[in-house]
């Protein structure tokens, strides 16, 4: 039923955007080029059952006087348009505090740090208020949640890869990247220790190794939390909704800083 219910939800977003493919995991995507789009019979199928799908894709989550962008861009990723990823930030905190509290009530490794990829980001949020369909947009793959303790070893060569794409979405860390390789690692405000493992929390679509992150493939012990990363954000929201007062807030505070080596 939930399959069906986010194949629905799918062809709602497209029909009214048209911005895009329908995409339900990353790496994979259903056609719309016309050669196979919906028939009358369909339609009419799905017309009953559109109006109140809709009004559940317009259920105000949040609200937010800021716009929320995500990194539009081919190439290695600069320091300035890191600064400037804000809906980057915002959504790797809410993944790192949802994380760490599903392995504190689990009595599982505690996520020392959150690392996601910019090409999981596939819209903006504006100001105003926030409805689910926009997370939707957002955020349209079923990627899970999953926690994996990595070694030092594999830590080195995460940091290293983030140097040569230029950064990633990133939350409870510094990291000060060189062309080629990273210089230093702050995690939980400590210096990475390569003689260490550590915990973090990403999506099973990196963990396969997708958007080039091989390194995350045979981790020390990975931990499926059967929980869309979708789902994450718009529980997280709701908390920050609660908590705040009463819009979401910027996260500001830089976590990828460049040197361009000599």
């Amino acid at each position: 039923m939930r399959q069906f219910k986010l194949v629905l939800i799918g062809i709602l977003l497209f029909s009214q955007s048209c911005r895009s493919p329908v995409i339900y995991k990353q790496g994979s995507s259903i056609s719309n080029d016309g050669s196979n789009g919906m028939d009358t019979a369909i339609a009419e199928w799905l017309e009953p059952l559109s109006d109140s799908m809709n009004a559940e894709m317009n259920v105000v989550v949040g609200y937010t006087p800021l716009d929320f962008q995500p990194i539009r861009s081919k190439g290695r990723i600069s320091e300035t348009q890191q600064h400037s990823a804000n809906l980057a930030r915002l959504v790797s905190d809410y993944t790192l505090n949802w994380a760490r509290k599903f392995a504190q009530n689990k009595s599982l490794p505690l996520p020392e740090m959150t690392v996601l990829n910019h090409n999981g980001l596939r819209n903006s949020i504006d100001s105003g208020y926030i409805t689910l369909g926009q997370i939707y947009e957002v955020m349209p793959f079923d990627n899970e949640l999953v926690l994996l303790v990595l070694s030092g070893t594999q830590m080195i060569e995460l940091f290293d890869y983030l140097a040569q794409i230029g950064g990633s979405p990133l939350s409870g860390a510094e990291i000060y990247l060189g062309d080629t390789s990273f210089i230093k690692a702050i995690i939980q405000n400590n210096n990475f220790d390569s003689r260490r493992s550590y915990c973090i929390a990403t999506v099973d679509f990196m963990q396969g190794g997708g958007d080039g992150f091989t390194m995350l493939k045979k981790p020390k012990r990975l931990i499926q939390t059967g929980v869309f990363l979708r789902d994450v954000i718009i529980e997280e929201m709701k908390l920050e909704m609660l908590h705040s007062n009463g819009a979401i807030q910027a996260r500001t505070n830089p976590r990828i800083y460049h040197h361009h080596e000599p």
